[in-house]
């Protein structure tokens, strides 16, 4: 591809920005109790689920906020303002002092910079995978998939060392080096950013599909949940149900995860690329239908602690999320691209990644052990019908409108 070591710029700035938010997913019972104390054991795996769903609800705004500034004053402004807004809010976290010296303000402190961290993701990934599909014309779908699992490498190296950290090899507070190396980073690959950001230029026209406005703006939301659904239920939830529902050993969650972050990493390219054979539309739509089987044969494995259920349940994410950036920016005028997709798909995501903590709330509370199959099957179900009529029904109509042309 040409321009690709701005290609990698974008990519990189990914990784590292969902490192320094994941980092939270993976240490954030631990880190919690330090500025948010005297809490049970499942108070604080639910409280640091719940704090972990909190940038989700903020990123919506985010995603306005950058997006509205990448529609208008171009997308290289907001990649570049995003991460330094990230920067901060890490570097906070990092030199942030325990709830002995600084009391609620310590609290209400933490709370603020988990919501600075959705903040700057909210404008980060969405204008990235606009940026990659205005950019490059060939290969759109492997690109997209390439981005999402640049997010998961994030991850993955906040897994490792969460790792460290969990099996003892450090101790104490040396959990704020992470983070520090984290801010260190980020504010590294912003400076980057801002050297070649004139570099950062769009080039591709995207052949946009043609239905009405508001058939695009539902497209978009129920992307967003389905993703929120699919990705974190084996990313996040599945080791806190099988370590705290199941009472599975610690190294068999960590192992769930690992499982789930790996298989990301490779599925995603593998199926972007098949929906540059098949079209995006069409590989999601009937993924949406896939999905719920994946989903419950994965969950009723999980219940078993049988980890070979992580594997059916990330397929289940990987096969339905790889080529969301293509569908996406195929709805859109290019005026108005970037405001649309963020606010929609971050609104989307911020509904489905309430699925966690919502489900360890009603199996702790009610026992409701087949709650996480049940949402995603619906919302599955529904997603197949939707996408169905609203990106097929006018297929014929379209094909005699490009003849005419």
């Amino acid at each position: 591809m040409k321009n690709k070591k701005i290609f990698v710029l974008v990519v990189l700035g990914n990784i590292i920005d969902y490192y320094d938010f994941l980092l939270f997913a993976h240490l954030g019972y631990i880190i919690t109790p330090f500025f948010i104390p005297n809490l049970s054991s499942t108070e604080v795996h639910l409280l640091s689920l719940l704090l972990f769903a909190l940038p989700f609800v903020i990123r919506p705004i985010g995603g306005y906020i950058f997006g509205r500034m990448s529609d208008l004053k171009g997308r290289h402004q907001a990649l570049t303002a995003s991460l330094k807004w990230a920067s901060i809010a890490t570097f906070g976290l990092a030199f942030l002092p325990s709830y002995e010296y600084g009391g609620i303000t310590v609290a209400v402190l933490f709370v603020f910079l988990r919501a600075l961290q959705g903040l700057s993701l909210g404008g980060e990934y969405p204008i990235a995978g606009t940026y990659l599909m205005e950019q490059y014309k060939d290969n759109q779908g492997l690109i997209s998939g390439i981005l999402v699992a640049s997010g998961t490498i994030g991850s993955l190296i906040a897994f490792s060392f969460a790792w460290l950290y969990i099996n003892n090899y450090v101790t104490g507070e040396s959990w704020r080096s992470f983070f520090i190396i984290g801010g260190i980073v980020t504010f590294a690959s912003y400076f980057l950013r801002k050297q070649l950001s004139t570099h950062l230029k769009s080039s591709a026209e995207i052949k946009q599909i043609s239905i009405p406005y508001s058939k695009s703006i539902l497209t978009v939301l129920l992307i967003g949940i389905m993703v929120g659904l699919t990705v974190w239920l084996p990313m996040t939830y599945s080791n806190f149900y099988l370590t705290k529902i199941l009472g599975a050993n610690t190294n068999i969650g960590l192992m769930a995860t690992l499982i789930c972050l790996l298989l990301y990493i490779i599925l995603n390219p593998f199926f972007g690329k098949i929906s540059d054979l098949y079209s995006a539309k069409t590989i999601m739509t009937i993924a949406s239908l896939i999905v719920i089987p994946l989903s419950c044969l994965g969950f009723y494995l999980i219940q078993q602690q049988n980890l070979w259920g992580q594997v059916f349940l990330t397929m289940a994410a990987a096969c339905f999320g790889a080529p969301i950036h293509v569908l996406m920016n195929q709805l859109f005028d290019p005026k108005s691209r970037s405001r649309h997709i963020n606010l929609l798909f971050m609104s989307g995501t911020a509904i489905g990644s309430l699925a966690p903590s919502l489900s360890g709330y009603l199996v702790d509370r009610y026992q409701i052990e087949y709650t996480p199959v049940i949402i995603v099957s619906c919302i599955s179900f529904v997603t197949f019908i939707i996408f169905s009529l609203t990106l097929f029904k006018n297929k014929q109509l379209n094909i005699i409108e490009e003849k005419i042309r």
